[in-house]
């Protein structure tokens, strides 16, 4: 008797946990296949942060007195992307928009397996609210996460772009140039049959030039030119990456869209083999003069960017590869020198302001701090950031072509 009670209680607990389960699993799928539209259509902070793929861990009252409550969560994303080397800012944005909008009081969002904190404060305006954030304090934390990891990340891959190659410049006109340190004066370069995009075409003889104030910064050999530029490369056979690399070494740039272009470093130059046409920029003397007014501006102005400090920096700096003005920033490029110059003018802007450095800068970024300082560990200067896994001019050249190639494409 004892034991058919005991049967019956035992079937009534599956058949009830069954039930439970067949539930759960309905209401799990329900969950997944619910369309969010709006705000108002999550339950629930919870609902947000599992809807964003995060593991919910808890919320409660804030331990802080500025915040109403503290979310214990651990992200679906970590702050870098390592393997394409970039921050996932869009995936945490969207994330902390949701969850304070919809808890509509400060929060704080916590995250212990990064060690991060995320501070979140509601701002009105005319009726108008938006979040602002910071990141274990820091309002500009993936611009800052991003150089540190790029720092650590690319050390050896600095040295080894920034090794120069034993590689013997032949061309007639090349070498001229050099020996007048880039300078045109005083170089008998032709008959100039065109200028135009910045450069002066000079079709008999086989190369265009760009000149800013009174120096060379990009000559291009074209078809007509027959000498070669490097023992045995000329612009007839310069696409054949695979041959040059046999001959001259793995080289230093190389362009990720298939075989646009290879180059190298030399002592005196950067030399890009294109297809039919040979891309020839400086390399220029550090001008430590410069670089010293440079680091004051940034001393001075503790990295603030904005109208007065552009004019400052292209007073010590006249001669910048491109200058980019939009409706929402300004872009200065200064690709022999190593550092572009971005003042986001309002919040529209797709670039975030700061002052951007390339593996081929040099020098001091303020009076008390060197590239090679930060590079060792020193902390970044405000409004700084680190981009060693790059240089500047490759990166140009790269650009250039690019608009060669999209001319209609408004530069950006």
């Amino acid at each position: 008797m004892k034991k058919s009670k005991s049967k019956k209680i035992l079937s009534v607990l599956l058949i009830c946990f069954f039930i439970l389960l067949i539930l759960a699993i309905i209401r799990k799928i329900q969950t997944s296949n619910k369309i969010y539209s709006n705000i108002d259509d999550f339950s629930s902070v919870k609902e947000i942060f599992e809807y964003y793929r995060c593991t919910w861990e808890k919320g409660e009252k804030s331990a802080s007195e500025a915040y109403a409550y503290d979310y214990y969560v651990k992200f679906a994303r970590a702050v870098i992307n390592g393997e394409e080397g970039v921050t996932n800012k869009n995936y945490y944005e969207n994330v902390i928009a949701a969850v304070t909008t919809k808890a509509n009081k400060n929060i704080r969002i916590i995250d212990n397996s990064q060690s991060i904190i995320i501070t979140c404060v509601i701002i009105e305006n005319d009726g108008t609210k938006r979040v602002v954030y910071e990141i274990n304090g820091d309002s500009y934390y993936f611009e800052n996460a991003l150089s540190r990891y790029i720092i650590a990340d690319s050390k050896g891959y600095r040295e080894y772009i920034e090794e120069a190659r034993d590689i013997t410049v032949t061309s007639t006109i090349l070498n001229q140039i050099i020996d007048k340190n880039w300078t045109r004066r005083n170089i008998e370069l032709g008959t100039r049959t065109l200028t135009q995009d910045g450069y002066d075409y000079y079709g008999e003889e086989g190369y265009k030039i760009k000149t800013i104030g009174s120096n060379i910064v990009n000559i291009i050999f074209t078809e007509a030119y027959q000498e070669d530029i490097i023992d045995g490369i000329n612009v007839h056979n310069c696409s054949e990456h695979e041959k040059i690399s046999k001959t001259f070494g793995i080289p230093n740039f190389y362009s990720g869209d298939g075989d646009m272009y290879s180059g190298y470093k030399l002592d005196s130059c950067y030399i890009f083999f294109g297809k039919e046409e040979i891309s020839v920029y400086p390399i220029l003397d550090f001008n430590e003069e410069s670089n010293n007014k440079f680091a004051e501006l940034m001393t001075n102005t503790l990295g603030k960017i904005n109208d007065e400090f552009i004019n400052e920096l292209t007073n010590i700096y006249p001669n910048y590869s491109e200058y980019v003005e939009t409706e929402n920033y300004i872009k200065i490029i200064y690709a022999l020198e190593g550092f572009e110059c971005v003042y986001a003018k309002n919040s529209n802007s797709t670039l975030q302001t700061g002052i951007y450095i390339y593996a081929n800068c040099q020098g001091k970024i303020t009076n008390d701090v060197t590239i090679e300082d930060v590079l060792n560990g020193e902390s970044i200067p405000k409004g700084v950031y680190i981009r060693t896994d790059e240089d500047l001019v490759d990166s140009y050249e790269d650009r250039r072509i690019y608009y060669e190639y999209n001319p209609n494409y408004a530069r950006t």
